[in-house]
């Protein structure tokens, strides 16, 4: 009798509820080789966001254009394309977004490392 292998969900979700728990937007993170790379050199793009909004408060409406802007092409690259334009038209405050994001790849990493440890103990379990 032939062992079956269930094919694995290649994508993490991130949900976007409101209050009552109805969805409004989800996020999907593809577990590609490719995608993972990018994800583990998101660190200096957020740090620069995060600078940039800051300075948002001295400089007026430029550096809040540019933040937008480093938003966009990191969500797009890291949750596909349109994922940042979907958010925005919901919630259209680039402060808010940045939160949005930060929290959702936090939420990407712990699945990833969930994923992780259990291939390690699988590994170890199975010789």
């Amino acid at each position: 009798m032939a062992k079956v292998i269930k094919i694995r969900q290649n994508y993490i979700p991130v949900r976007f509820e409101d209050d009552n728990g109805e969805l409004k937007h989800e996020l999907r993170f593809y577990k590609t080789d490719d995608n993972i790379e990018r994800l583990t050199k998101i660190g200096p793009t957020i740090e620069k966001l995060q600078k940039d909004i800051q300075k948002n408060e001295e400089n007026g409406d430029v550096t809040l254009k540019q933040a937008k802007k480093l938003l966009k092409e990191s969500m797009n690259g890291i949750f596909g394309e349109g994922s940042f334009e979907k958010l925005y038209k919901i919630n259209p405050s680039v402060f808010i977004i940045v939160e949005y994001y930060i929290l959702a790849i936090g939420a990407v990493v712990e699945e990833l490392d969930e994923i992780g440890n259990t291939a390690e103990l699988e590994k170890y379990l199975n010789g």
